[in-house]
């Protein structure tokens, strides 16, 4: 059970972690009912929203956050020189507006840029911000913490201030700092049960936002960093509690949200509960000890009506149609479905147990066959989900 639930969990890492892909337009696509009635913003090029699937060949992609850069302010009231600001407020418009359009190394610089030139101006905090941002998105994770950490003191934020906790923790989470980031997640808002189970101890923070004044999406999200966390810990109960209070905020709140934050964060839940599914499972129906014949079949039984559930919670991120979770979501299903192809590895355990060279050789034979069979067989259940009409999911 070990060695399989190290599997799943290796599986896990390489999907959560790094070597990042830029997925185009995403922030504009998601901003654009906010600001399309803006007429003194730059504005970002739209794209069409396409709904197909995208299969991705390797697990190693970027982790998108959830959260989106600070946008400009219309104006700035009470300048002392006017001409300075207003030159100053056009370079964070034109840095937001390239930073929406996911040219993220592009944006950095501009955002560097900016803060050089205008450090004292009350836009640096949300332009370093956006740096830190910017450098998550690039997968500059070490360089994010550096750069938000001295934001943490900074009163000015607003509820900004949840957003950059938010994105700091999903910095230590690629850095594996999965504690840590836990720690800043009880900031937000205590859960002393959850507190003492994981063995965290808070000291006082300087976080100014008091729990009832935390907008929902950020509530939200602050449960789908703590499902991240908790499932990279194995502590798979906690990570069904943050799941289903997810669901249940969704569920029972999701009409306070904005269209596309509400599929964001639906999306996101899909794919946690997706690995989830995949660790439990994984868990719950271990490779059997003596592989025979009646010991298989009866693995694969248990196993894939296990991960039954898998199909509608996918078919819930097809619907919601955020691309850039849904070719992960598309990694993490094809992963569980054909985790038992891996049983093939213990087949030249068990046949050591065969008396004669021909009884190994014809064991060894109809093992690969049999396993080649059912996962095929039960991959296509997958595979074509008629629940939502998609086909040829994976290769």
């Amino acid at each position: 059970m070990q060695k399989i639930t190290a599997l799943v969990l290796i599986s896990l890492t390489l999907t959560a972690c790094s070597s990042p892909f830029v997925w185009k337009n995403r922030t504009a696509y998601e901003n654009a009912e906010e600001y399309s009635d803006s007429e003194d913003l730059p504005k970002p090029e739209i794209p069409a929203a396409k709904p197909k699937v995208k299969t991705v060949s390797s697990s190693k992609n970027f982790v998108p956050p959830i959260t989106d850069p600070a946008p400009p302010p219309q104006h700035v009231v009470g300048l002392n020189d006017q001409k300075q600001y207003s030159q100053a407020e056009l370079s964070y418009s034109e840095a937001f507006a390239i930073q929406t359009r996911a040219e993220f190394l592009n944006a950095s610089e501009l955002w560097k840029l900016f803060l050089s030139r205008y450090p004292a101006n009350p836009l640096a905090s949300q332009a370093t911000y956006n740096l830190g941002l910017s450098l998550y998105s690039l997968g500059n994770y070490t360089d994010s913490i550096k750069t938000l950490k001295p934001l943490f003191s900074d009163t000015s934020l607003g509820l900004l201030e949840v957003d950059l906790r938010l994105l700091y923790a999903e910095n230590l989470i690629e850095e594996g700092r999965l504690l840590e980031a836990l720690s800043i997640s009880y900031e937000i808002f205590p859960d002393k049960d959850s507190e003492e189970r994981v063995g965290i101890t808070r000291v006082k923070s300087s976080f100014h936002i008091s729990a009832d004044q935390i907008p929902l999406f950020q509530v939200i999200r602050t449960h789908l960093l703590r499902a991240r966390a908790y499932l990279g810990l194995f502590k798979l109960e906690l990570t069904s509690q943050s799941l289903l209070a997810v669901e249940n905020l969704l569920q029972n709140q999701g009409d306070k949200l904005k269209s596309l934050e509400f599929m964001r964060l639906k999306s996101f839940w899909g794919w946690r509960k997706l690995q989830f599914l995949s660790l439990n499972c994984s868990e719950q129906n271990p490779f059997p000890k003596d592989l025979s014949e009646e010991a298989f079949l009866a693995y694969v039984e248990h196993y894939y009506s296990c991960i039954e559930g898998a199909k509608k919670v996918f078919c819930t991120i097809h619907q919601n149609h955020f691309e850039a979770v849904e070719p992960l979501a598309v990694f993490t299903l094809k992963e569980m479905v054909l985790l038992p192809l891996k049983m093939k590895s213990n087949i030249t355990k068990s046949v050591s147990t065969k008396k004669t060279k021909k009884e190994k050789q014809v064991y060894e034979s109809e093992m690969n066959t049999l396993i080649d069979k059912k996962v095929s067989e039960y991959s296509l259940k997958f595979k074509n989900l008629d629940e939502c009409g998609v086909e040829n999911l994976y290769e």
